[in-house]
C-alpha cells in the first residue's frame, strides 16, 4: 500500500522475517519522539545523546565532535590488528599530550620528542631529562655501552669510542688505563706508580710537607 501520510495511535509491528523501513524521498528521513527517546535495537537516541537503557548519555554529539559523557568512560579495541587514532591534516591531543605525526609534545611545544625506528630525539631547543623520584635514575644498555656526548660508559668503565676503559671504577678506587696528565695542583693520599714519573715543567719540585720525613727507597 502507498500512503501519502499516516498517523498511528498505537504500535507499528512488522511481522515479516526480513523487514525494512525504506525512505526514497530526496530530503531525508526523521525518526523522532516528541517527549522522549527513540530506541533502535539496544541503542538509545535522546536528543543529541546516544546511550543505552541504563546510561542514556554515553555519547553527546555537537557540531565540533563527540563527547564521552559518562563518569568512567573508555574506548576499547578488541580486534587483532590495531587501533589507529589519526588526524588527516593536523594533530591529536590526548590530555595535555600532542601527537603530530612522529612528534610528541604539548600545545605550546609540538616537537618535544621525535620518534624514529632507531630511538627518540629530543627536538626542543633547550631540552632536559629530569628525575624527581626518591631512589634514582638509571640509564643503561642491556648488552652494550651508553654514550653521553663523546664519553662512553661501558659497565664500570669510562672512556671514548676508541678506548673504552680509560677509567676503570671499582669499590676500592679508580684505575687509570691510559696516561694521566695533570696541569694543576693535585693532592694524593697515596699513589703507586708501575712506570716512570716524569716532571716536564722547566722549574719542577718534589716537596714533602709532613711532620716525619720523606723516604725515597728502592
Amino acid at each position: 500500500s502507498t500512503l501519502a501520510a499516516a498517523t498511528l495511535s498505537g504500535t507499528l509491528e512488522m511481522g515479516s522475517a526480513s523487514a525494512a523501513l525504506t525512505h526514497s524521498g530526496a530530503s531525508g528521513l526523521s525518526i523522532t519522539s516528541t517527549n522522549g527517546f527513540v530506541d533502535v535495537e539496544s541503542v538509545r537516541f535522546d536528543g543529541l545523546n546516544l546511550g543505552t537503557a541504563t546510561a542514556a548519555t554515553v555519547l553527546t554529539l555537537d557540531d565540533t565532535g563527540v563527547a564521552l559523557s559518562v563518569d568512567a568512560a573508555h574506548i576499547t579495541h578488541g580486534g587483532t590488528t590495531g587501533l589507529a587514532i589519526t588526524s588527516t591534516n593536523g594533530y591529536v591531543d590526548v590530555e595535555s599530550f600532542r601527537f603530530y605525526g612522529l612528534n610528541l609534545g604539548t600545545a605550546t611545544a609540538a616537537k618535544v620528542l621525535t620518534l624514529k625506528d632507531a630511538g627518540v630525539t629530543l627536538s626542543a631547543d633547550a631540552a632536559e631529562i629530569t628525575h624527581g623520584g626518591a631512589t634514582g635514575l638509571t640509564i643503561s644498555s642491556t648488552a652494550a655501552h651508553v654514550d653521553v656526548e663523546s664519553v662512553r660508559f661501558t659497565e664500570a668503565n669510562v672512556g671514548i669510542s676508541g678506548a673504552t676503559d680509560l677509567l676503570q671504577l671499582a669499590t676500592s678506587g679508580v684505575t687509570v688505563g691510559g696516561t694521566l696528565d695533570v696541569t694543576g695542583l693535585s693532592t694524593l693520599a697515596a699513589a703507586t706508580l708501575s712506570g716512570t714519573l716524569e716532571m716536564g715543567s722547566a722549574s719542577a719540585a718534589l716537596t714533602h710537607s709532613g711532620a716525619s720525613g720523606l723516604s725515597i727507597t728502592s
